[in-house]
């Protein structure tokens, strides 16, 4: 499964508002991108003290790319509440 909150990427759907993420075993948040099949997640990186970094010369957030163990997990339930 991939899922993306990128609209351009093939695996974009809104259920990634509903989706958790693990890598190597451990949830991760301000996840952009997760595909279970290529074993990479493409997340938010961020300082020591926790805020998002921002990458000045594109005028986005900065994100890295891991690859490793990635499970998705997407809720049903919560949806479609």
């Amino acid at each position: 499964m991939r899922i993306s909150a990128e609209s351009g990427d093939p695996g974009y759907s809104p259920m990634y508002l509903h989706a958790r993420v693990w890598f190597n075993g451990v949830e991760r948040k301000d996840v952009v991108t997760a595909d279970e099949e290529k074993g990479m997640v493409v997340v938010y990186v961020r300082h020591d003290n926790g805020e998002l970094r921002l990458d000045h010369g594109a005028r986005a957030m900065m994100t890295e790319i891991l690859f490793g163990k990635v499970v998705i997990e997407v809720s049903a339930r919560e949806a479609f509440e």
